[in-house]
């Protein structure tokens, strides 16, 4: 595989084990690359191993080594089960074992990690070699040792070239950046990037070099400038997580640094991948200032680099015309201003017409779409079937192919935006601004781009 090649189109992040129901079969043709995060890899080798070479039929993968996760405040670490309540998860005390010094120190004593940790450059060096090696070997030795090893060795044998099962790129430790302590990690995370080149150019593998920043540092006067440093270290690719930037709400101000930040990359020519992106972000990958972008299962097109409480599940259906994943309510008067509840040939000419919603809307669409909004009652809350979300993220992944390998010009794109959120303003009653907002943004921000010339 060229080193260009090691990481293109329709990426899709692996979160539970529940997910792969989504990834396999139907699905597995609908997207080209799996993200693993280290702590799942840990939690489940084998299973994740099973899955690539079996079921996911040797799809291309690569994993992030999550090692910003040992800089927050450890309480993010710690169980709070009442059998280990206070230690290290399990997960995590694991990963810091196979990551070593100096992060095994630091969780030893219950500490996190410090950018003055990094300051002895042999440990930095040894550090990066065990984190890029972990990445290159978790996965492959567990598949080395499955049931189907001998199967492929015995092709290897035939002359017929097989996968190795290791990752097609392996990414640098990185560590995250908020405006408050922004000079300090970068310094750290320049380190870490520039050992790891070295590294991964001995092992003979591509390098993806991770920048995980908070939305307000997209702001800093010097940011522009100091990412720009991150060129001289000439990674592979850039993979970019910005803190819980949700496209849908963010102003055309964020957009536009958004944009900003990609197009230091693209000067450059160093191809930048989304970790965490939306159809913004697929409408970026179209003009040439994103070589991938990624999404979980169902509605993961933004994440905050800490995790918080998830909160009640709510049944949420993706709207097509909208690019969005609205709470059914707002979904439903949505789908009847568009027109789409008057028979079932109207709902698939202006809602949709995926194999999901012409399995689920066969009679009366003003009945059958209710199939994507069922709850249940658990201690007097409202849940969403398991059929409920299995019809939502079905619908999810078609219609995301369906973007991604879209035919659609720019041009015909931004007219349909416009178009749909007046439709939807006007015909809609009772559904606010902020569910449609984010057209006009979108707009706005790309034709900022081709004003610039």
């Amino acid at each position: 595989m060229k080193t260009s090649e090691a990481v293109k189109g329709h990426l899709v992040r692996y979160g539970t084990a529940a997910d792969q129901h989504y990834l396999i079969d139907d699905f597995l043709d609908t997207y080209d690359q799996v993200v693993f995060n280290a702590s799942i890899v840990a939690h489940m080798p084998a299973a994740l191993a099973m899955f690539i070479t079996q079921r996911a039929k040797n799809k291309p993968y690569f994993i992030d080594p999550q090692t910003h996760a040992f800089q927050h405040n450890i309480e993010y670490l710690q169980s709070n089960s009442d059998d280990n309540e206070g230690k290290i998860k399990r997960t995590f005390l694991k990963l810091s074992e196979q990551y070593g010094d100096p992060i095994r120190k630091k969780i030893q004593n219950i500490n996190s990690i410090l950018p003055s940790d990094f300051n002895d450059h042999s440990l930095t060096k040894d550090f990066c070699q065990r984190v890029l090696e972990h990445q290159i070997n978790v996965i492959s030795n567990e598949a080395k040792q499955s049931d189907v090893a001998p199967y492929y060795e015995f092709l290897k044998r035939e002359g017929i070239s097989i996968n190795t099962f290791e990752p097609s790129l392996i990414v640098a430790p990185y560590f995250f950046m908020g405006s408050g302590a922004f000079k300090e990690w970068i310094e750290t995370n320049k380190s870490c990037a520039l050992v790891s080149r070295t590294i991964a150019s001995s092992l003979k593998k591509p390098l993806g070099v991770q920048i995980a920043v908070s939305q307000d540092v997209l702001f800093v006067d010097t940011f522009v400038t100091e990412i720009g440093r991150y060129c001289d270290i000439k990674p592979d690719f850039i993979l970019l997580w910005i803190d819980n930037f949700d496209e849908q709400t963010a102003s055309v101000e964020h957009l536009k640094k958004y944009i900003e930040l990609l197009n230091i990359f693209k000067i450059k020519n160093i191809p930048v991948v989304n970790l965490y992106g939306g159809f913004f972000s697929i409408l970026l990958k179209r003009i040439g200032l994103l070589a991938s972008v990624t999404h979980s299962i169902e509605y993961g097109e933004q994440r905050s680099i800490i995790p918080v409480g998830g909160g009640i599940p709510v049944a949420k259906f993706y709207l097509p015309s909208l690019h969005y994943r609205m709470h059914f309510r707002d979904a439903l008067r949505a789908v009847r201003g568009l027109g789409g509840l008057k028979n079932v040939q109207d709902f698939y000419n202006n809602v949709c017409n995926c194999s999901q919603c012409k399995t689920v809307i066969v009679h009366d669409p003003d009945i059958s779409f209710y199939q994507y909004g069922q709850t249940k009652d658990i201690n007097n809350k409202k849940y969403p079937t398991p059929e409920t979300k299995k019809n939502c993220v079905r619908h999810y992944m078609f219609v995301k192919e369906k973007e991604y390998n879209s035919h659609e010009t720019l041009e015909e794109v931004l007219i349909r935006l416009t178009d749909t959120k007046k439709q939807i303003e006007k015909n809609a009653e009772g559904l606010g601004l902020e569910n449609t907002i984010h057209c006009k943004n979108w707009v706005d921000a790309i034709n900022s781009i081709k004003n610039r010339g």
